[in-house]
């Protein structure tokens, strides 16, 4: 088992802590609507707030997600996307 820290880039003090079942093996992505994506080593996706470090959605995508999510804008809507094994998943909110 592994984890994220965040430390407060003006005090240097740890904010908080996230745990990974099997390890976080992937990029991290922040986003301007208060979002941080990230995948770990069982095929988990999710969101955590950035503020508190606590998920707030995953999805299982069946295999390890071990690259950095991406995120664009298509037709108004904020899309994510993230590879797992040999596959690319999108997600967006409607």
């Amino acid at each position: 088992m592994c984890s994220s820290d965040l430390i407060d880039p003006k005090t240097g003090k740890l904010k908080w802590t996230h745990k990974w079942e099997d390890g976080g093996r992937s990029g991290l992505l922040s986003t301007a609507g208060k979002l941080l994506f990230a995948g770990d080593g069982s095929g988990n996706f999710m969101a955590l707030d950035p503020a508190t470090g606590n998920p707030l959605w995953h999805a299982n995508l069946g295999s390890s997600v071990t690259n950095g999510p991406i995120t664009y804008e298509l037709d108004g809507l904020q899309y994510v996307v993230v590879a797992a094994g040999d596959t690319l998943c999108a997600f967006v909110k409607r």
